[in-house]
């Protein structure tokens, strides 16, 4: 199945390539055709516009003695090589007086095609109509080949040139896959080990017959392998495939969500967490372990830079805004979007002294992007506030469903 999936991403971004450099080339090659085709046309004017004039010079230069036929007759020998004809037309009249009879009529000062001959006029002494012409190839059928082999050709090298590429990124994705995944069976196979370690740690700090130094060095492994879970958990939700399967489907008031994760928090903790009551219909179908953990770590985060935290929830028919704001140091405009990365911690002093890996906002924005939202950190005169923003219909859900997270 991967093989087949390969090829076939292969196969349609080659395609791609080779239509797109084909249309490129056609445009241009037309373009250039058409360019060509113009100024070909100009140049074959002007050299019979300035023959008919050289020719009207030669009739008012000649002696009284010559007569106008002589005269032509002279100039058609002079300018054989070029393939130029003149007729020379007196007033109104359509008679040729002078010249080839073959050579149509041109109103003066003007140039015009008849079938494969092109024919320029100027207005010479005496009232006479002095017409040049040449033979006059349409070069629009080579032109238009040109173009479109110009266009098969760069489709075809488009084709041949972006197969190498292709199959390159499609091995960076199959590899970046395989990295998601081996990360994903790492952390689900450290949750057992670490839940048990942390079982026998627990019966251990229980036990009151331990020494006083014992008891303490039991507090800080067992601390040490609550703070491992709580990685590893944050790292299975990284790294869930873009595509994974989760449920939508459960109605739940993001109220209670709220009061669910504060009730987790230590009473210490609680105790600086203010809740802002609202009578908007706060209910949304989501993923309600997805969402608890959001919060949690929406108020951790919050908590960890703050000595005081409101949560506020305002509402409409499309979405919920989630609002954690504390009293800390506020964010800088320029680290607002990258401190949603997983593992960014930011650069001022304060940020980097505390504890953390990084991870919280990541997991904010993953799970907010998962049901269809956002998040970003909104302007305040003061301290920090995240805007977490949740769709509640469904449709915008199962669009959320398939965004990159």
């Amino acid at each position: 199945m991967a093989t087949l999936r390969s090829s076939g991403i292969v196969a349609r971004v080659a395609a791609g390539s080779s239509v797109s450099a084909m249309v490129a080339a056609l445009v241009a090659a037309t373009t250039t055709s058409v360019l060509t085709g113009y100024l070909v046309q100009l140049a074959q004017d002007k050299t019979l516009t300035d023959a008919a004039r050289v020719l009207d010079h030669e009739i008012q230069a000649a002696s009284m003695a010559r007569t106008l036929q002589e005269i032509v007759r002279d100039e058609l020998s002079e300018v054989e090589q070029t393939g130029v004809t003149f007729a020379i037309y007196a007033g109104a009249s359509s008679s040729v007086v002078a010249g080839l009879g073959g050579v149509p009529r041109v109103a003066f000062s003007s140039c015009s095609t008849f079938s494969e001959l092109r024919a320029c006029a100027v207005r010479g002494q005496h009232g006479v109509t002095i017409v040049a012409a040449s033979a006059h190839r349409d070069l629009t059928l080579w032109l238009a080949l040109a173009a479109a082999g110009a266009a098969a050709v760069a489709g075809l090298g488009a084709w041949f040139a972006s197969r190498p590429v292709a199959k390159w990124l499609v091995r960076v994705d199959d590899a970046l896959d395989q990295a998601e995944r081996f990360a994903a069976d790492a952390a689900h196979e450290l949750r057992t080990p670490l839940t048990t370690l942390r079982g026998e740690l627990d019966l251990l700090a229980e036990d009151e017959s331990l020494p006083a130094h014992a008891s303490a060095d039991v507090g800080r492994a067992r601390a040490k392998v609550i703070e491992l879970q709580t990685l590893v958990e944050r790292l299975l939700i990284l790294a869930m495939p873009d595509q994974s399967s989760w449920t939508a489907s459960e109605l739940v008031s993001l109220h209670e969500v709220i009061e669910d994760a504060i009730q987790e928090l230590s009473d210490e903790d609680a105790k600086r967490v203010t809740v802002r009551a609202s009578n908007d219909d706060a209910t949304m179908r989501c993923d309600s372990a997805l969402l608890r953990t959001l919060v949690l770590n929406a108020l951790s985060n919050a908590l960890k830079f703050g000595t005081s935290v409101s949560v506020s929830v305002t509402a409409d028919d499309a979405e919920l805004v989630l609002h954690v704001d504390d009293d800390g140091p506020g964010v800088p405009v320029a680290e607002r979007e990258s401190l949603f990365e997983p593992f960014v911690r930011g650069t001022d002093r304060e940020r980097a002294r505390k504890p953390g890996h990084g991870l919280g906002l990541a997991i904010v924005s993953r799970i907010a992007r998962r049901h269809g939202g956002s998040a970003m950190f909104a302007d305040v005169p003061s301290g920090a506030r995240p805007a977490i923003r949740l769709a509640r219909t469904e449709a915008v859900i199962e669009r959320g469903n398939h965004k990159n997270v």
